[in-house]
């Protein structure tokens, strides 16, 4: 079986992040890797996404890339997507 990857991208999302990668994480397909690249927020957007992987016990393969200085929309999709496997 194929695996999936969700690539999952933010920037200063704080108020809907935890929603929306709880939303990813939830997935029930048995190869799927998700693939997280917070772009340099200023906010809280990367202390609640360590939050939720914190307290994650699901089967995904979580990659949670290294924090950058903002890379703009394109470079950290291509950081992502380069992650992905």
């Amino acid at each position: 079986m194929l695996k999936a990857s969700i690539i999952f991208l933010s920037y200063n999302q704080e108020r809907y992040v935890r929603e929306a990668l709880a939303s990813a994480l939830q997935q029930d397909y048995p190869h799927l890797e998700v693939i997280i690249a917070d772009d340099g927020s200023t906010d809280r957007t990367r202390a609640i996404i360590e939050q939720e992987l914190a307290s994650y016990a699901g089967h995904a393969e979580i990659m949670l890339l290294a924090p950058e200085p903002n890379l703009g929309l394109i470079a950290n999709w291509n950081r992502a997507c380069a992650s992905s496997t």
